[in-house]
C-alpha cells in the first residue's frame, strides 16, 4: 500500500467509528445492550492503530514535525517572565 491508500484508509476507518459511537449513543439512550457495538468499536480500534503503525512506518522519521521529547522546537518558545 502506497502513502496514500493508507491515508484513506485512516479516513475511512475513523468514519467509521464515528457512526459506531453515535450508534452506541443512541442505544444507551433507548436501554439496548451495547456489547456487540462496543465490540465492533474495539476491532476498529485495532484496525486503525494498525493502519497508524503503518502510516509511520512508510513516512518514517521525515513525517514527524519534532522530536518526541519535545512538544515545540526551541525557536518557538515563549521566554520566562523574570519576577
Amino acid at each position: 500500500m502506497t502513502e496514500d491508500d493508507v491515508l484513506a484508509a485512516i479516513a475511512l476507518v475513523r468514519s467509521q467509528m464515528r457512526r459506531v459511537r453515535n450508534d452506541i449513543i443512541q442505544l444507551q439512550r433507548i436501554g439496548i445492550d451495547i456489547g456487540p457495538s462496543q465490540s465492533s468499536l474495539d476491532r476498529l480500534q485495532g484496525k486503525l492503530d494498525l493502519l497508524l503503525d503503518e502510516r509511520d512506518a512508510l513516512a518514517g522519521d521525515a513525517r514527524r514535525k519534532y522530536p518526541r521529547n519535545r512538544k515545540r522546537p526551541a525557536a518557538n518558545r515563549r521566554p520566562n517572565k523574570a519576577k
